[in-house]
């Protein structure tokens, strides 16, 4: 996408085209999800003042647009962080500030359908509808963990507790159904934290049934 031998502004025209794409082919698109992450950290790069100048815009437009046609795809603002579910059973996280590709979650063992944070992006929440369960993993920061630890051989004890995760069952005959959507909503899946404390998932599934799951009320 870096071509400083042409106009400087087709990164910006080359953003603006796949973000038509995405708009109008979505389903089919969703393969490439981590390949749009790449290209969206390129454009970030600061060794690449041009190519960041030129497509600042652009980017910001593609990353809204991603979020809104992608399910399987979370931004939270105050932290940068970018989360990408694959058909790969991980979730993909990015440092935007950083530039760079900062976690992956293992646990799931099918593709990823939806991704959350909470509202401090301490926490995301993770859907994989043929696995019927949503994780909720704890997202701190990397100094963070230091802080905690503080001891010989704290790196491998910070990597034990980012796999860390809560599961719960979609399956579970104790959540609540809150609203339907109607036939006429497009098949489409949505997980959010919900509530005051965001102590509950909510989850609106493919056939527009919403449902509600007590976080704290599940093992880890």
């Amino acid at each position: 996408i870096s071509r400083p031998d042409i106009n400087p502004t087709y990164p910006s025209e080359l953003l603006d085209l796949l973000r038509i794409f995405v708009k109008k082919f979505s389903m089919r698109l969703v393969k490439f999800l981590t390949s749009f992450a790449q290209i969206i950290l390129k454009c970030m790069d600061p060794h690449e003042a041009q190519l960041r100048k030129y497509s600042h815009h652009s980017v910001t437009v593609f990353l809204y647009t991603m979020v809104q046609k992608f399910p399987q795809v979370a931004f939270h603002q105050d932290t940068q962080r970018l989360a990408v579910g694959t058909h790969d059973a991980f979730v993909v996280m990015y440092d935007l500030r950083a530039h760079s590709k900062w976690r992956i979650l293992e646990g799931h063992t099918a593709s990823v359908d939806g991704v959350t944070f909470d509202k401090k992006g301490k926490r995301l929440a993770s859907y994989s509808r043929e696995e019927n369960n949503i994780r909720v993993w704890q997202v701190f920061d990397i100094f963070f963990y230091f802080l905690q630890i503080g001891q010989p051989g704290f790196f491998s004890s910070m990597l034990g507790i980012q796999s860390k995760c809560k599961i719960i069952s979609v399956d579970s005959s104790k959540r609540v159904e809150v609203k339907y959507a109607g036939p006429d909503s497009p098949p489409y899946t949505k997980l959010q934290f919900v509530g005051s404390k965001e102590s509950t998932l909510e989850l609106t599934t493919e056939d527009q049934k919403t449902f509600q799951y007590k976080i704290d009320k599940h093992q880890q």
